[in-house]
């Protein structure tokens, strides 16, 4: 690597120090929250230390779950896109008409259904955030 593309120099660190230091900051206390688990790990001057290192396997899929399954259980239902279309029946008033696709998978349209409700939650800790 370093002949033939002439890298000068190679660097490797966690994921937890980079983003210490992305902050800038060299000592904190980084909660790392993905799709499948979320981790909390200590940065001191540059540093993880590896005893503080604690990990759950509660990550976004699963807050993406529980979200689905409150708004099933309070009867709104979630449509994926192409499952219907609106319709306009006067100037300015529309009517939902249900589309029927029998050869969708019953993966695709959970796919779908996780795009909109990850939507949702995006646009929901946007709005947090700006209130801040």
């Amino acid at each position: 690597m370093f002949e033939s593309h002439k890298v000068p120099a190679l660097f490797l660190a966690k994921n937890a120090v980079l983003t210490s230091f992305a902050s800038g900051r060299p000592t904190s206390l980084v909660v790392d929250c993905g799709g499948g688990s979320t981790t909390v790990a200590a940065v001191h001057d540059g540093y993880v230390l590896q005893k503080a290192v604690v990990s759950s396997p509660i990550g976004g899929e699963v807050l993406t779950d529980c979200l689905m399954r409150s708004l099933e259980s309070k009867g709104i239902l979630v449509k994926p896109r192409y499952s219907f279309k609106r319709k306009e029946v006067r100037p300015g008033e529309f009517q939902v008409v249900d589309l029927d696709f029998p050869n969708t998978t019953a993966s695709y349209k959970r796919y779908s259904q996780n795009l909109l409700i990850l939507t949702f939650q995006q646009h929901l800790m946007n709005s947090q955030m700006e209130r801040q």
